[in-house]
């Protein structure tokens, strides 16, 4: 997983004051129950983005940076821990089909 340590995406005072939380053990990722409903309210965890839920990613680090490490997910199809040539160029092409931009 591309997340390695101790990782918490969700703000940690919520963390602290939240009961249940969506977790992933495989590389410590968790988010309070709020922090869920907020990705929720800005389709953070939509399948594909657009220009909108790009501009809202790009205005919150944290959010920005779970997208990034859900896209090296899916396209280190061999859970390698890292990309190779193709992973790569199939994760920029994704991005690129998603934002409407053209590929490199």
């Amino acid at each position: 997983c591309a997340l390695q340590g101790p990782v918490t995406l969700c703000c940690t005072v919520r963390a602290k004051n939240s009961g249940e939380r969506m977790r992933c053990l495989r590389c410590n990722f968790a988010l309070c129950c709020d922090c869920i409903d907020e990705g929720l309210k800005m389709d953070a965890f939509a399948d594909l983005i657009n220009s909108n839920i790009a501009s809202e990613l790009l205005q919150r680090p944290s959010w920005l940076r779970y997208r990034a490490n859900c896209y090296y997910d899916r396209a280190d199809s061999n859970m390698s821990n890292d990309l190779d040539r193709d992973e790569l160029a199939s994760v920029v092409e994704r991005i690129c089909f998603e934002l409407g931009v053209p590929s490199v």
